[in-house]
């Protein structure tokens, strides 16, 4: 065993500290051992004599450099001594030596220990995901995600990106056939390759950010922002497509991308009732459509949520926008939408909801006006099945254009019809810094009186997700 020698007087007082004899004043120098020097200043932390614990942590570590234990005593003998700026190097460097799983699973939680305390709330979420890569066991894994959360909860910034890429058979929302046709009866012309279904692949990029403006017992004020970049890559099939037709146009990758950025703000707080919460909400944003800006708007929402019962709640939601069109002032319009959605907690913890939404879209242009419903359950499973998370989804919708016009006015307007499923997979042990991979298959299919409307959709997205 490696031996080092610390001063008589440290080691009378480690000794003392202990209820051990001290050394006698006659010798200059004691030998203990790295263990039992490794105790004393773990000792020495637990009665408060910091200073102590770190003049030790500095002699294991003449005795050996790469010494993880020892950083971790230096780190927390720094923080106790008012020392931040030498603790997070400490810690940092005890992460760096630390060997196998728990070894490194505490240093890395250590490291977000001193910066949540220090207030650094960014550093100790990165600390944690860090921690997330070296979890020893379930047990670990549940008391990182209790500490996630908390840390979550303290740090007024937040944000959320995710990112995912999905071949589609569809990616431009285009008709599944070429033959023109309004109620059944063919009309003249027909549908050009760029307006039929297109294949590639689609990739999108969703950045939301929070900060918190203000907090109570009853209330929560939150700024925020989002940027959504939707970009898509056509297949060789598909600009064949586009290329055998002489009156197609012939689109490129960026014709059919799209952008969404918003800023807003949140205010979020309790009803008179016990359980019941209402967001009251307002944004400005804009859109792009291929390079070109679409259209900006305003929008205000108000959504309350009440607890019908322990395990059941029922979530409203009224929203108002006006959109300037940049296109055509013609196309400006004024959406109105109000919407219900019934949770429900199952006894084995799976999660079920039915929700229904009825919109209204109000404009002067030509084949913008329309009222349309929308009907959805999602059904989700608490338990993983073999280490994957599994939900499910179906959607109905049905909208009306009433004054939809093609060359003169649709007798009977535009109806469209649409049915959605989709089954999404987590793949929880495939961990990445508390980061998961998740794949959903989704099917569509949209019919309609006017055959340029019909589509069918199927796609597979890979995208990542947090897991905490």
């Amino acid at each position: 065993m490696f031996q080092h020698k610390l001063s008589s007087t440290l080691i009378a007082l480690c000794f003392t500290m202990m209820h051990a004899p001290t050394a006698t004043a006659q010798s200059d120098t004691l030998e203990i051992s790295v263990q039992d020097a490794r105790q004393i200043a773990l000792r020495a932390l637990d009665v408060d004599e910091f200073e102590l614990a770190r003049k030790l942590a500095m002699g294991l570590l003449l005795a050996d450099a790469t010494d993880s234990h020892a950083y971790t005593i230096l780190m927390q003998a720094h923080a106790q001594l008012g020392h931040p700026k030498l603790a997070k190097a400490a810690a940092r460097l005890a992460y760096q030596y630390s060997d196998g799983k728990a070894e490194s699973f505490s240093a890395a939680l250590n490291a977000g220990s001193l910066a949540f305390h220090n207030q650094k709330y960014n550093a100790a979420q990165f600390w944690l995901r860090r921690a997330a890569n070296h979890e020893p066991n379930e047990q670990s894994a549940k008391m990182l995600a209790a500490d996630y959360a908390k840390v979550r909860a303290a740090n007024p910034l937040s944000f959320n990106i995710s990112v995912s890429a999905s071949p589609s058979d569809n990616l431009n929302n285009g008709a599944n056939l070429s033959e023109n046709l309004v109620n059944g009866t063919p009309q003249l012309g027909y549908i050009n390759a760029s307006s039929r279904a297109l294949s590639g692949i689609v990739a999108t990029t969703d950045l939301q950010l929070r900060y918190r403006l203000n907090q109570n017992a009853n209330s929560r004020t939150d700024a925020r922002a989002r940027v959504y970049v939707n970009t898509v890559s056509l297949s060789s099939e598909a600009r064949a497509l586009m290329a055998s037709d002489p009156f197609s146009r012939q689109l490129k990758n960026s014709d059919l991308g799209s952008t969404y950025a918003d800023i807003g703000i949140d205010h979020h707080f309790a009803l008179g009732t016990a359980g019941a919460v209402a967001t009251l909400s307002a944004k400005l944003g804009n859109t792009w459509s291929g390079q070109n800006k679409n259209y900006t708007f305003g929008q205000v929402g108000f959504s309350p949520s009440f607890r019908l019962a322990p395990k059941t709640r029922l979530s409203l939601g009224t929203l108002l926008e006006k959109r300037w069109s940049d296109i055509a002032p013609k196309n400006d319009l004024t959406r109105s939408q109000v919407s219900a959605t019934l949770h429900h907690r199952i006894d084995n913890g799976n999660h079920l909801s039915f929700g229904l939404s009825l919109q209204d879209i109000s404009s002067n242009g030509r084949n913008i006006s329309n009222q349309s419903a929308v009907a959805n359950i999602n059904y989700s499973f608490a338990k993983p099945v073999a280490s994957i998370k599994v939900s499910t989804g179906l959607s109905l919708g049905y909208t009306h254009y009433e004054g939809f016009s093609i060359f003169g006015p649709v007798e009977g307007g535009r109806s469209d019809m649409s049915v959605t499923g989709n089954v999404t997979m987590v793949f929880t042990k495939l961990d990445v810094a508390g980061f998961v991979p998740s794949v959903q298959v989704q099917t569509g299919r949209k019919s309609s009186n006017i055959s340029r409307f019909n589509s069918n959709e199927m796609s597979v997205s890979l995208s990542i997700q947090s897991k905490f």
